[in-house]
């Protein structure tokens, strides 16, 4: 298959200037470290503790990522093969009804030959007469044991399809998808094919509008880079997978990160997977800050428990760029403690008005600040190439999506630490509809904040030196950051009170 960006000269002085940008980075961090690496620091041992984190973080987070950036491809899609039986899965348990008869509708409409599945994990009447009518097969069963993952194993033993297309209930698919996200099984070693997400609703609120800007920013350049590296990952919605691939490995694998826990035995079985970057179907994001943090909690909680539990056994099942790819991925909620805890010790240097310690801290924004700058210069350039010609809002304005992320700290938080304490939350789908979770959803964001202002003020009222307005401006900084879900939390009241 051919590689392709949008033109081959200019993507090839793309890759050299993030090359370079990557060797800029690599100094960067070395003058952040050499910091960190000061007599009086390494003496501390309580110092060193957060070096050690400090190095981990920087290569896990920063480094991965760089490496996986250098790697983006895109693929030129060819003609479907033919004659390939498909199945299409649509799993519900307890979804609106109008939801779950689009999403069916348009799977049995589309074009390539294949059979369209409700699978019913609820033992909902009226799904099975919707079903009937619309003449899709219905299958249930008795039990929600493992719940997606049980829902779909249970309709692997009642089907045959060489293929099997999964779409949650919430995504629509287009009538050409099947037609245009097949061509990679040619490839005999392609175990799954992921589909780009893509959503309709950005524009109902602002918390939909912010997490599609996300999500946008994942099926960039991290998904053409992996899929550069021959490590497209399975993201849930959108995926077609072959069914020896799932046979080899047992079946689909259960948890709250089911369809990750699933990519990463797939590959460490040894089958390929591959990206097609083209939006074919379109799903909804929440719309409110309550049902946001329930489907963050749920990926984190799952994400970091695949990180703590699977993925040490499977590491050594993986080549070198497979693990950069999943070491990525499955860390990405850690940003929520690293957030938590440059706003503790923002608030500690602050209160403490010690100026050896402010000196010191701004000492650290200072050999941080590089680091910062280059990686988003890195990431600016490399999703260039990949940019769609009508670039819609979403993927041109992703501030939204970096703020409502940063003010989501204390759920990422709060995943992280029950994760550490061996937590095991029950399972609760993302909310449907909007669930106006109140002021006290953003209480941790508020009394942070209010901390923050406080602190800026204090100091500001005292002797005023270039550290402290340093650590001043980054405390303001912090304090822009939850703008986001300040924001949200204002446009949720303004429609609860205009539906009353």
């Amino acid at each position: 298959m051919k590689v392709i960006a949008n033109d081959d000269l200019s993507t090839s002085i793309e890759h050299r200037k993030i090359r370079l940008l990557v060797l800029a980075g690599l100094a960067a961090s070395a003058y952040l470290f050499d910091w960190w690496l000061e007599p009086e620091r390494l003496s501390n041992p309580l110092m060193v503790f957060f070096l050690l984190l400090a190095v981990l973080y920087c290569v896990v987070r920063t480094h991965c990522a760089w490496y996986i950036f250098c790697h983006c491809t895109r693929d030129e899609p060819t003609e479907s093969p033919a004659n390939l039986s498909v199945d299409v899965f649509v799993p519900a348990v307890d979804e609106p009804l109008w939801m779950v008869e689009q999403t069916l509708r348009a799977a049995r409409e589309m074009q390539y030959p294949h059979q369209t599945y409700l699978l019913d994990d609820g033992g909902n009447y009226e799904f099975e007469q919707l079903a009937k009518n619309l003449g899709v097969h219905y299958l249930t069963r008795k039990s929600q044991d493992n719940h997606k993952a049980g829902n779909i194993n249970n309709a692997l033993t009642k089907t045959s399809g060489e293929i099997i297309a999964i779409f949650d209930v919430d995504h629509v698919p287009n009538r050409e998808y099947l037609n245009e996200a097949l061509w990679p099984f040619k490839d005999v070693e392609i175990g799954f094919v992921q589909v780009r997400l893509s959503h309709s609703n950005g524009s109902q609120s602002f918390v939909a509008g912010a997490a599609a800007a996300r999500n946008e920013g994942f099926f960039g350049i991290p998904m053409y880079g992996m899929h550069g590296l021959g490590c497209a990952q399975k993201f849930g919605s959108n995926c077609l997978i072959r069914r020896t691939a799932l046979d080899s490995i047992g079946g689909y694998k259960q948890g709250l990160a089911e369809d990750l826990h699933t990519s990463l035995f797939l590959h460490a079985k040894g089958w390929r997977s591959a990206y097609v970057s083209k939006p074919l179907a379109f799903g909804v994001e929440p719309t409110d800050l309550g049902g946001f943090f329930i489907q963050q909690y749920k990926w984190a909680h799952g994400t970091l428990t695949l990180l703590r539990q699977v993925y040490p056994r499977l590491v050594t099942r993986f080549d070198f760029p497979t693990n950069v790819c999943y070491t990525w991925r499955l860390t990405c909620f850690l940003a929520g403690p690293m957030v938590a805890f440059h706003i503790l010790v923002t608030l500690v240097v602050l209160y403490s008005r010690d100026e050896t310690l402010v000196g010191e801290f701004f000492s650290y924004l200072l050999h941080l600040a590089p680091l910062v700058l280059v990686s988003w210069l890195i990431m600016k350039v490399a999703s260039k190439p990949f940019q769609p010609k009508t670039a819609n809002l979403e993927s041109r304005i992703p501030a939204p999506g970096l703020l409502l992320a940063f003010g989501t700290w204390p759920i990422y938080t709060k995943a992280f630490a029950s994760v550490l304490m061996g937590g095991k939350p029950l399972f609760i789908a993302t909310p449907k509809d909007k669930t106006f979770g109140g002021i006290k959803c953003i209480l941790p964001q508020i009394f942070a904040v209010f901390l923050l202002l406080v602190a800026v003020v204090r100091s500001m009222l005292g002797t005023l030196e270039l550290q402290t307005i340093g650590v001043c401006s980054f405390a303001g900084l912090l304090i822009i950051m939850h703008t986001g879900v300040f924001v949200a939390f204002r446009n949720e009241q303004t429609i609860k009170n205009a539906d009353y």
